[in-house]
């Protein structure tokens, strides 16, 4: 589950959950 805590401080690692 790291990559819901990844997209939080990195959100461009992880474009989908920015929109979110």
């Amino acid at each position: 589950m790291a990559a819901l805590k990844l997209p939080l401080r990195d959100p461009a690692a992880v474009p989908c959950t920015a929109k979110n």
